[in-house]
């Protein structure tokens, strides 16, 4: 005499299913390990040097003053080699208090080429 035994098999996943976002809550009853709430960062900081070849094949070292991440990437983009030449050079800057980077860079934001804004709008950050 045989006797079948049957398991519990979980149902396939639909393609609608697997394309279902998920809040934090709900994944959390999926995956126990997960903590209570997400870590939140503390701190950010932009990237604030660039190193590139321009196009007579030397290589440059940039400082980006924050905020000019995006703007300096578009120059490079579009190879406009005289718009990052203004750029201060990297001399191994470190970051500043935010309240005194914000005034010096207030103090000399004249230097800066800035991109088409339309174009820095549609770049992803």
């Amino acid at each position: 005499m045989s006797c079948s035994t049957t398991t519990a098999e979980s149902a396939p996943v639909t393609q609608a299913a697997q394309n279902k976002s998920m809040t934090y809550e709900e994944m959390r009853k999926i995956y126990a390990s997960l903590p209570e709430s997400l870590p939140r960062p503390t701190r950010t900081v932009e990237c604030n040097m660039m190193s590139y070849s321009d196009g007579k094949g030397t290589k440059k070292q940039i400082w980006m003053r924050k905020g000019t991440t995006r703007t300096a990437c578009k120059h490079l983009e579009k190879e406009d080699w005289d718009a990052l030449a203004k750029f201060p050079v990297w001399d191994n800057q470190k970051y500043e208090n935010d309240g005194e980077a914000e005034e010096r860079e207030r103090k000399t934001l004249g230097w800066l080429v800035p991109a088409e804004p339309e174009e820095l709008e549609r770049m992803p950050l």
